[in-house]
């Protein structure tokens, strides 16, 4: 079929109202071949617990593609909101068909027409069963007795809709009709990961037109630019916020919002209002931007009006308060004209795919948008908030046109790790009531059997046909666990885009859905308990995120509205967006210090014992320390004048402060001494934390103003309290200029987000993907300041640690005394030094360790591991995989089969009771010799300007040191001479330095292992390693050194770190070793390497066949040789063998390294 006529079908059938013959028409024509088999059922024939959703369903045909049956079907709706509101319903629905409902046939999957009773509006949908089977007592397969989810992709279709979403995933199906689809393909035409990589790359190129098209006129505009300056308004940040605040419309003229005429109810506008205001703006000869777009954001929906009609536009306009509609640093909107081109919103420019217009509209209008969240069993091929968060996420990092953008945490492991993070959490505050277990299948199958519980609920009782699906003691538990869920503390301190935040969200807000038939009398839904009520909730009472990019926490906040503003279906009031400014924050969430100093001291805000004799106390104790710091400082004559004075007036202070409450006798003293900052401190803290609740819910934009306004007053009063207590002035004064900034370079916990911390002690969930940044490069970048000031601050950083270390430990204090931590993270931290520290800190509190890989984030050059830790504890480690988007239980471990300094990432191994037999042996080889990195870095940059070829020169070792680095090493002998060496992009053939020019520059260790009898190994991919008995060869960098004079004990170890075994062994032991999907080797590795007992035969046996290899290895023509090579192979297999006996290894445990090998 040609594509023009397929995308006609697929058009036809799909950007129209729904009609039978044309859906079967084009049923037929997207498999090529159906059985048609017939039948409708309705009434008496639809479920007690669907009779009230589904008016009918019938089938048109079967279809099988040789593997799977696959059945087509219609289900009529009877409510119109059914379409949007009841998808799990409808799901459910399916998964009840397909399961052996009727006449106990299981089918694998279904072709879906949802139709509304308006049939402009309907849903096409590919629904999936995934049977967990078992065997019967007959020894029969036969489906798991548990509830078996569905997973349905849908397209939304019909006359408001676009098809062009449709059309590229299925014309291509529809255009094949020589070969019918497998469902395999018929599931890949649903990917909504195609779409978001789509829809991310146009986002991507119309933020960089945007922001190429402001700076151009900021720059030609002086007032502009001027305007811009003053309130320090990035464009970058512009251009973000610009688009995200078109996009997010586009969510809401969706739900017929906006373009209201005066005597009709929200729902009923124009579904296409930003394309009509364009012709609008063309029609007037107005700009559409500055005359119209401006006014709609920054007047229209940012203030209230009684009657909701704006004027502007003669029309209906709902109120949304909340910081979308705020203009960037208050830029001045009204009186700065920027007018954008117009076609930078729509144009008749032909796309490379052969559409029509590549302006901000004519994209967006492309594209089918979702008001429902993507969720793990329910995926809408449309942009939906979850994809438009995932859009944003890889925006962040984009500035410009080199910019790549990030990637970002696939929703698989943002639902796992926000599951496992609630389910940690009600499991310790319901104090052991309901066992985890249930509380897993509470938060992942709650949703799914919704409508059965509230049957079953409704009727009072179980019966053959309807009987309860989740345990027992939820059902006992469910208003204890709602409370729990209503009262959780959640905190993304890295919070990027928001898919943690939102993510824990989602999973609250189902669970608590999931309790509404035992807490509504049977109902799935009640007075206060919907979705709205909930999101609401939770955003007020359990949400809070910290990230040092302003542009990141606008985004986070947006999706956080979206997410929100999507589930409002009251349409007689449309109630505003709360406002998240102190939720969702600015700041650097590692630091609560500037330049040193400490900007609050919690003490201030906390209870205290207002006391004169308590006072009395603090005081003389805080003397005793300054005047022992005088005396000390004295003594040891570094008592500066400065210093001097510096103590002096605050031994002065707090004398003044004595003698005043002496004066007012043993009473109460709440206004007076060092207490009348504790006291006046106390009462702005608690005022602190009213204005936040207040703030939250504030409408007026004068009282929002004015509240915020005290808000940032108090604030900066607790801090200079702070400094005043420290007698700092001059960092008082270097302060001044974040107050007006919206980014600082600090976050203070314990004042921002007091209410959790008085409340609580802490939150319940830290949860985040921290950034990844090795310390070494913050100093390249110019942040050795900021580097210095987490190392001092953080314990766990030692060596050359990555920022998420930090993350780590801050995460892990800033939890209550049953909290829960869980990020996602690089692996290298689970074996490698710089993370000693951390698994010694968190040994016993440590939960789970979860291999998810790199292919989890698109060009990612590291594997990620989740890590999931509990102020609780626990005595075992939970080892688990993720494979093939599944998760996996590998091993449960007894944390009292480690010792320090802990290693992990040896528990993944599949050969983990082999690599516990080897360790288990009694010696190391750093028993017998010592192995050291060959040299530091900045000795392999100060020998190569001594490096030269010797060409055809001979060479005298009384003269000359030959060099060899990891590309001329060779098993059991050096390529020198044989093999050009590469040394910082020079290369060599005979590469040599004069030997006393080398000793007179390396008169360090590095000189003196160079003329020392060694084993010289390859630092990276390979444990390769060669024998230098005459101290005639300098290891270059990179490189692994053990020497000896005893050559005999060289060779024999040559010989074991040659074989199969002990590469087999290093890499299994230290998989989070990689380097390129190599091992990058240690000293550490090496000497920690067993060694069993080995006698004189054995050892000879070593000996002799680690001298024959080099001897024909290093024959002229070696390379071309077959039968010499093959003579080193037997010799190598022999020693294999000799390892495998010495090591005691069965025939099952060689036949495993053997194949590990290949």
């Amino acid at each position: 079929m040609k594509r023009e006529q397929a995308q006609t079908i697929v058009r036809d059938t799909l950007q129209n109202d729904f009609e039978k013959g044309r859906f079967i028409y084009f049923i037929k024509n997207l498999l090529n071949t159906i059985d048609e088999s017939p039948f409708v059922y309705r009434g008496n024939l639809i479920p007690d617990a669907y009779e009230k959703y589904i008016s009918s369903f019938e089938r048109i045909g079967k279809y099988n593609d040789g593997e799977n049956k696959i059945d087509i079907l219609i289900v009529r709706l009877k409510k119109e909101a059914s379409i949007e509101r009841a998808r799990t319903m409808q799901r459910n629905f399916i998964a009840w068909y397909l399961n052996g409902s009727r006449g106990g046939e299981l089918k694998d999957a279904a072709l879906v027409a949802f139709v509304s009773p308006e049939p402009a509006n309907w849903r096409f949908s590919l629904v999936k069963m995934e049977y967990k089977f078992e065997k019967g007592e007959k020894g029969r397969m036969k489906v798991k007795e548990e509830f078996t989810p569905a997973k349905r992709w849908s397209f939304l279709v019909g006359t408001y809709e676009n098809s062009h979403t449709a059309q590229s995933r299925l014309s291509p199906i529809v255009e094949d009709d020589k070969n019918n689809p497998t469902l395999n393909e018929l599931e890949d035409a649903f990917n909504i990961e195609k779409v978001t990589k789509e829809f991310f790359e146009k986002y991507r190129e119309l933020f960089l037109r945007v922001n190429d098209t402001l700076n151009e006129i900021a720059t030609k505009d002086s007032s502009i630019k001027k305007d811009f300056e003053e309130k320090g308004v990035n464009i970058v940040d512009f251009s973000k916020k610009l688009l995200g605040q078109i996009v997010f419309l586009y969510f809401l003229q969706k739900k017929g919002w906006f373009g209201v005429p005066m005597d009709k109810g929200w729902g009923e506008g124009d579904k296409k209002f930003l394309r009509s205001l364009y012709e609008k703006a063309i029609s007037d000869n107005k700009n559409y931007f500055n005359d119209y777009l401006e006014p709609l954001f920054y007047e229209a929906l940012a203030k209230e009006r009684d009657d909701d009609y704006y004027s502007r536009f003669e029309c209906k306009i709902p109120f949304l308060n909340g910081g979308l509609f705020v203009p960037i640093n208050n830029y001045d909107w009204v009186n700065t004209v920027i007018n954008i081109p117009f076609d930078l919103f729509s144009n008749k420019r032909k796309t490379k795919e052969g559409d029509v217009g590549d302006g901000i509209l004519d994209i967006f209008d492309r594209y089918n948008f979702t008001v429902k969240e993507d969720e793990p069993l329910e995926k809408e091929v449309a942009v939906d908030p979850e994809m438009l968060g995932k859009v944003f996420e890889n925006l962040l990092e984009v500035k410009d046109r080199k910019s790549k953008g990030t990637y970002y945490t696939p929703r698989e492991i943002v639902h796992y790790m926000c599951e496992q993070s609630l389910a940690n959490y009600l499991a310790t505050e319901l104090y052991g009531n309901v066992s985890k277990e249930d509380l897993e299948k509470l938060i992942k199958q709650g949703e799914s059997v919704g409508e059965n519980e509230a049957r079953v609920a409704n009727k009072g009782h179980e019966t053959d046909t309807y009987h309860y699906k989740l345990p027992e003691s939820i059902r006992k538990n469910a208003k204890a666990i709602d409370i729990a869920l209503a009262n959780i503390k959640v905190c993304d301190p890295a919070i990027g885009s928001g898919a943690f935040p939102v993510g824990m969200m989602h999973e609250i807000v189902k669970a608590r859905l999931s309790l509404n038939p035992y807490i509504c009398e049977g109902q799935i839904m009640c007075s206060g308990r919907s979705p709205y009520d909930f999101k609401f909730e939770c955003i007020q009472n359990s949400l809070y995120g910290v990230d040092i990019d302003p542009g990141a926490v606008e985004i986070a906040k947006l999706r956080l509205w979206l997410s929100l503003v999507v589930d409002e279906d009251d349409i007689k009031q449309i109630k505003p967006l709360p406002n998240l400014d102190y939720k969702i924050m600015q700041g650097n969430s590692l630091l609560e210090e500037f330049e040193g100093i400490k900007l609050f001291d919690e003490k201030l805000i906390a209870s205290i014992d207002l006391s004169a004799e308590k006072q009395i106390e603090e005081l003389k104790q805080k003397q005793a320390l300054l005047q022992k710091e005088y005396f000390e400082l004295h003594s040891a004559n570094r008592l500066t004048p400065a210093k001097q004075a510096e103590l002096n007036t605050a031994l002065k202070s707090i004398q003044s402060q004595l003698k005043k409450i002496n004066q007012q006798g043993k009473t109460v003293a709440e206004n007076s001494g060092l207490f009348d900052v504790y006291s006046e401190a106390k009462q702005k803290g608690d005022e602190l934390k009213r204005l936040h609740q207040e703030f939250f819910a504030t409408t007026q934009k004068s009282k929002k103003d004015a509240i915020k306004a005290k808000i940032e007053r108090l604030e900066w009063d607790l801090i200079e309290a702070t400094l005043k207590e420290q007698n700092n002035e001059t960092s008082q004064k270097k302060l001044e200029q974040f107050k007006k900034s919206n980014a600082k370079p600090f976050f203070l916990w314990k004042l921002h987000f007091a209410d959790v911390f008085e409340e609580k002690g802490g939150f319940d969930v830290m949860i985040a993907n921290p950034p990844y940044i090795d310390s070494e490069s913050m100093v390249k970048n110019g942040q050795a300041d900021v580097r210095e000031a987490i190392q001092k601050n953080y314990s766990w950083t030692k060596g050359n640690w990555d920022i998420y270390i930090a993350f780590f430990e801050l995460g892990f204090r800033e939890l209550n005394q049953c909290g829960t931590l869980t990020f996602i993270t690089p692996d290298k931290w689970i074996s490698k030094p710089f993370g000693n520290e951390l698994r010694k800190g968190i040994i016993d509190n440590i939960l789970t360790i979860l291999k998810a890989g790199r292919k989890i984030f698109e060009n990612a050059k590291v594997d990620s591991i989740i890590s999931i830790f509990s102020k609780v504890g626990s005595s075992d480690i939970k080892i688990v995989n993720f494979e093939d988007n599944n998760f996996i239980l590998k091993r449960i471990i007894d944390k009292k089969s480690l010792t320090p300094p802990f290693a992990f990432d040896h528990l993944f191994s599949d050969s983990l009771d082999l690599l516990l037999k080897i360790s288990n042996l009694d010696n190391k080889l750093s028993e017998f010799c010592k192995c050291e990195n060959a040299c530091a870095t900045s000795d392999a940059y100060k020998l190569a300007p001594l490096i030269k070829d010797l060409g055809k020169v001979s060479f005298e070792k009384n003269k000359y040191l030959k060099i060899i680095n990891t590309g001329t090493i060779g098993k059991y002998y050096a390529k020198w001479g044989k093999r050009e060496m590469t040394y910082l992009k020079h290369k060599y053939l005979y590469p040599i330095v004069e030997k006393d020019e080398f000793l007179n520059l390396f008169k360090n260790s590095y000189g003196n292992k160079s003329l020392l009898p060694k084993i010289i190994i390859k630092g990276l991919n390979l444990l390769d390693g060669c024998l230098d008995d005459s101290g005639t060869i300098i290891p270059g960098k990179t490189t692994l050194v053990i020497t000896d004079t005893d050559i005999k004990k060289l060779k024999c170890f040559l010989a074991i770190i040659n074989s199969k075994l002990a590469l087999f062994y290093i890499e299994e032991k230290y998989p989070a070793a990689s380097y390129n999907q190599g091992t990058s080797f240690t000293k550490d590795m090496l000497n920690n390497l067993p060694i069993p007992s080995i006698n004189e035969l054995e050892k000879n046996t070593l000996i002799e066949l680690s001298e024959k290899i080099p001897i024909l290895a290093m024959d002229d023509g070696y390379e071309k040789n077959k039968e010499k090579q093959a003579k080193v192979r037997e010799y190598e297999k022999q020693i294999d063998r000799l390892v495998y006996k010495l090591y005691r290894l069965t025939p099952e445990e060689i036949a495993i390294v053997e194949n590990s090998s290949k």
